[in-house]
């Protein structure tokens, strides 16, 4: 018989987590230590630890799927978050997001995070993350993700530097 946990508003079923609607494989670590990290603590704004996440994301995915590989999937996820979250998914008149520094793009999500309810942000930036682990795992397979997100994770000073990014 299957071993069934509740873990942030998912529920775990041996191997396959749903999560808001969305099936994720959790064997190892991930995604649910990255989904729980997404958490600031008391008093830090989301943005502390969404703007370093997705840099990191960023910075292994680019050598592998290309900056506009990067940036395509990335406005997808928005494209899709935008049923539960609309000011999460970009106008239609929006095609330059592609072409869009994804820094800035980073930093001008992470304001609009802030301007919305904590929960709210932070259930969106949870969805964000689990919609593009979503989409990497069928793209590029469980191994190759486990190791981008390992690279991530394990990266020196990322999960400390986190705390201590200037809003």
């Amino acid at each position: 018989m299957p071993t069934i946990a509740i873990l942030m508003n998912s529920i775990v079923m041996g191997r396959l987590q749903f999560w808001m609607g969305w099936i994720m494989a959790t064997d190892g670590e991930y995604p649910n230590k990255i989904l729980a990290w997404l958490q600031p603590a008391t008093g830090q704004p989301l943005s502390r630890r969404f703007l370093p996440l997705w840099l990191a994301l960023r910075s292994e995915l680019a050598p592998i799927v290309g900056d506009s590989g990067f940036s395509a999937l990335f406005a997808r996820c928005l494209s899709i978050r935008g049923d539960l979250f609309p000011w999460l998914s970009p106008p239609p008149a929006a095609a330059g997001l592609l072409k869009m520094d994804f820094g800035e793009l980073a930093v001008k999500l992470a304001i609009t995070l802030e301007e919305q309810a904590p929960d709210v942000g932070l259930a969106a930036s949870r969805a964000l993350f689990a919609t593009f682990y979503d989409l990497l795992l069928v793209l590029v397979g469980e191994r190759l993700l486990a190791g981008v997100l390992d690279a991530v994770w394990k990266r020196p000073g990322f999960r400390e530097s986190a705390g201590r990014l200037a809003t």
